[in-house]
């Protein structure tokens, strides 16, 4: 993995903020995704799964491109989870 610092975009092409951005291998292809800070993680998490935001624990990178393509690893009062693309919550030791 590569990891840069970039600058991000919303869809009317103004600059929201510097953000790190790192390129990982998705079945073959290279692409480049958001690493997202602890409390950005957070707040997708909550937003997506309904959990509050200060029992939430980041637990590894978290990286996010679009909402069908995502990556989190986190755990809420005692229980660990991966999930990816906003799918189903895996349960992980």
């Amino acid at each position: 993995m590569s990891f840069i610092n970039s600058i991000c975009f919303d869809k009317n092409g103004r600059m929201l903020q510097e953000c790190e951005t790192v390129e990982i291998d998705n079945h073959g292809c290279k692409v480049r995704v958001k690493k997202l800070s602890d409390l950005e993680a957070k707040a997708y998490i909550s937003m997506e799964y309904g959990f509050e935001m200060g029992a939430i624990w980041i637990e590894g990178p978290c990286w996010y491109d679009a909402t069908d393509w995502n990556y989190f690893r986190f755990s809420v009062r005692g229980w660990h989870y991966e999930v990816r693309d906003f799918g189903p919550l895996q349960i992980v030791d």
